[in-house]
C-alpha cells in the first residue's frame, strides 16, 4: 500500500493512518485521492475497512469544512470528523494540548486508587509505594514525552491524583503534600515528566532510540567555556503549543546539565549522574505551579 500513496502513511497491526499538511483545496483533493487509492487496495486484497471506525482529525486553529469520503462496494460513506481520538493509548486532540489525555489518564488512575483502597483494609507507606508505582502511576506517565501537559489546569489535574492518593495513607494523612512526598521518597509528577524528557533526549542523541536526530535537535557545535560540550540550539517558535513540543521544551533543561551527565556512556550511568545532579531539584518535592 505505501507504494501507492503519495502522502504520509503509518501502518501498525491492523491500523492505517494517512496524514498530510493542508494548505489549500488542492491538498484536500490530493488527500481524498490517497484515501480512494487506499480503498481500492483494501478491496483488491479483500481487507475491507470498518467504516464505523474510520475517522479524521484536523490539527490546527483553522478548521475546514471539507467532507472526506470512503468508497467500498460502490457505496460512498462520509468519514466522521472528531475533535479528539485515541491512538496507541494516547488521546490526540485538534489543539495538541493533550487536555483530553490528561483527564482520561487522571480518571483511570483515580479509579485504580479507589480499587486499591477498597481491596486493602490496612495500608502502610511501604505497601502504598509498591501498589502506587505498579498500578497507579503508570497511567499518569504513559508516553509523557509526547503528552506532557501545556496548561496549568492539566498539570494540576494530574498532580492532584498523587496528592489525593498519598493523603489516604493513615500514617501520613495529617502531613502536607511536600512532607508526605519526602517521607515516602516520591518526587512530584512534574519532576518525573522532566526526568523522562531528559532520559529520552539522551537515548535519541546517543542513538539508542532510532529516530531522525536532525529533525528533532540541532547541536550548536560551539566550544564555549560555560556549560557542557553537547549543547542544543533552541529554535524560535511563534505558537505556545509548538514551543512546548518535546524537541523545544527540553533544550534549556538539557543545556543546563553538567558535562559528566551528558557524556555518560550508558542509560543507567546517565540516570545515576542525573539523579546526583538533580538531588536538590526545585520541583522534586514541590510542584512549580502550586
Amino acid at each position: 500500500m505505501p507504494d501507492m500513496i503519495n502522502c504520509t502513511i503509518k501502518l501498525f497491526a491492523d491500523d492505517t493512518k494517512l496524514s498530510k499538511g493542508i494548505h489549500s483545496d488542492l491538498d484536500r483533493l490530493n488527500l481524498q485521492d490517497n484515501i480512494n487509492k487506499m480503498c481500492e487496495w483494501t478491496q483488491t486484497w479483500l481487507m475491507k475497512l470498518n467504516i464505523s471506525k474510520c475517522k479524521y482529525l484536523e490539527v490546527g486553529t483553522t478548521q475546514g469544512n471539507h467532507q472526506y469520503q470512503l468508497q467500498q462496494d460502490e457505496t460512498t460513506s462520509p468519514i466522521q470528523k472528531v475533535s479528539s481520538e485515541k491512538d496507541l493509548g494516547v488521546y490526540m486532540d485538534h489543539s495538541l494540548q493533550f487536555s483530553v489525555h490528561a483527564n482520561q489518564a487522571s480518571t483511570k488512575a483515580n479509579r485504580m486508587i479507589r480499587l486499591v483502597f477498597r481491596t486493602f483494609s490496612y495500608m502502610s507507606p511501604e505497601m502504598f509505594l509498591t501498589l502506587y508505582k505498579t498500578l497507579i502511576r503508570p497511567h499518569l506517565e504513559y508516553a509523557t514525552p509526547v503528552t506532557s501537559p501545556i496548561l496549568q489546569k492539566d498539570k494540576i489535574t494530574i498532580e492532584n491524583v498523587q496528592r489525593r492518593a498519598t493523603k489516604r495513607i493513615p500514617a501520613l494523612k495529617d502531613l502536607t503534600y511536600e512532607e508526605r512526598l519526602k517521607r515516602l521518597g516520591l518526587p512530584t509528577l512534574e519532576y518525573r515528566r522532566m526526568r523522562a524528557d531528559i532520559i529520552q533526549t539522551f537515548k535519541i542523541l546517543k542513538g539508542i532510540d532510532i529516530l531522525d536526530v536532525d529533525k528533532l535537535f540541532q547541536e550548536t557545535g560551539q566550544r564555549i567555556t560555560r556549560g557542557h560540550s553537547r549543547k542544543l540550539f533552541k529554535k524560535q517558535r511563534r505558537l505556545q503549543r509548538t514551543g512546548h513540543f518535546f524537541s523545544n521544551r527540553i533544550v534549556n533543561t538539557w543545556n543546563s546539565l553538567p558535562e559528566k551527565t551528558v557524556t555518560s556512556t550508558s542509560v543507567n550511568s546517565f540516570k545515576t549522574n542525573l539523579n546526583k545532579a538533580w538531588h536538590q531539584h526545585r520541583v522534586k518535592f514541590k510542584p512549580s505551579f502550586t
